[in-house]
């Protein structure tokens, strides 16, 4: 397989875990908007195939940068690409999270609508959307739009200064609270996605970097870890 066919291969992937990760929030967001648990149920119902496909974009990856005379467009790619796919793996668990505390407010049927939180959850949930059409289209304006939301991405920091999950009797407000900070972990990743995706589509000179966590983008995963041991119909079949 040459280089041409292993950034085909890459976008494909990119764009089903896109999807799978879009699917899992729009459940988990639906999930709280409307109180139902069958609606929470479902985001955690494509774990094997997201795993698969993380899988394959880090084999992917690793063959297009492992090769001493690696084509620059394509180690832009794929750095871009890893950087994308955990992104999109923070988003998934904070998805997960969204989830599992609107079931807890359900089993204490103690679901309360909050205006403000239904509008933040729409508002991060079309960033992503953002994030997946510049994916698609190979179109920077769209991850420009993400990019340009600097007001909210200071809002998410401010809302980590309540930290309440380390409570041990939570209370409604806190279950909220814990929601409303997942939902910022995904704005986050949102802009980490928009970022790569414009230094990728730009053809900015990009060198291997390390992310907050110290995670060394280029030290690839084994198959069988994770990225850190831790919208459309128009896209391809996410199986």
């Amino acid at each position: 397989m040459n280089s041409k066919q292993h950034v085909r291969l890459l976008h494909i992937q990119l764009l089903c875990i896109s999807r799978l990760s879009q699917r899992a929030l729009d459940y988990a967001i639906k999930g709280y908007q409307l109180g139902n648990a069958d609606f929470c149920g479902q985001v955690r119902a494509v774990d094997h195939k997201f795993r698969e496909h993380h899988r394959q974009i880090q084999y992917l990856c690793h063959e297009l940068t492992a090769d001493g005379v690696t084509i620059p467009s394509n180690f832009r790619f794929a750095l871009a690409a890893l950087r994308v796919d955990c992104a999109l793996q923070r988003t998934y668990a904070a998805a997960t999270r969204i989830a599992q505390d609107t079931l807890l407010l359900i089993e204490r049927s103690a679901m309360a609508r909050c205006a403000p939180l239904d509008r933040f959850g729409r508002l991060v949930n079309s960033l992503m959307r953002l994030c997946t059409v510049a994916l698609f289209e190979k179109e920077e304006c769209y991850a420009e739009m993400v990019l340009q939301s600097h007001g909210l991405l200071r809002r998410c920091e401010l809302i980590f200064d309540h930290s309440s999950r380390d409570v041990g009797q939570r209370s409604v407000h806190s279950y909220v609270l814990a929601i409303t900070q997942s939902l910022s972990v995904i704005a986050k990743q949102a802009h980490e996605m928009a970022a790569a995706i414009h230094c990728w589509l730009n053809y900015q000179e990009t060198v291997p970097t390390i992310d907050a966590s110290g995670f060394d983008l280029l030290n690839f995963p084994s198959q069988s870890g994770d990225c850190r041991n831790a919208m459309y119909q128009s896209l391809p079949d996410a199986g």
